[in-house]
């Protein structure tokens, strides 16, 4: 009797071992900001993260890039809405690396573009990608 008492308890310590290791643990820094845009006389800009806009609370939200061929080469177009449902996007650029910074985005990716607001042409594309904006 003993001894099965002692199997017993010995397998469900093991099993509580087995249980509680199986779930999963995260720690460091997290931010999944949603989508911010703004503007200026000059220029209009959005932010955000794909994954922040991903799991917003509203349906609206959603930025992201794309990389294109055009006549003039290889292009590259923003977009983004906010909570607001503001609508903020930019195309145009010929640089050779565009395709690299965009081909580098990822779900998890915060991008922030900036338009002239006469041209609608991209000025800047940041992608930013860290363990930060993972979900």
């Amino acid at each position: 009797m003993k001894a099965n008492l002692k199997n017993i308890l010995g397998l469900a310590a093991l099993g509580m071992t087995l249980l509680s290791n199986a779930a999963p643990t995260w720690a460091g820094k997290a931010s999944t900001p949603g989508v911010r845009i703004g503007s200026n006389q000059v220029v209009q800009y959005a932010s955000g993260s794909m994954v922040g806009a991903r799991y917003s609370v509203d349906t609206k939200q959603y930025i992201g890039c794309t990389i294109q061929i055009t006549p003039s080469g290889l292009g590259i177009g923003c977009e983004a809405r906010d909570s607001a449902g503001t609508y903020a996007w930019c195309r145009g650029s010929t640089d050779p690396k565009v395709k690299e910074m965009a081909q580098g985005m990822t779900s998890s990716s915060y991008i922030f573009f900036e338009a002239d607001r006469a041209s609608r042409v991209c000025n800047r594309v940041v992608i930013y990608n860290a363990s930060e904006n993972l979900k």
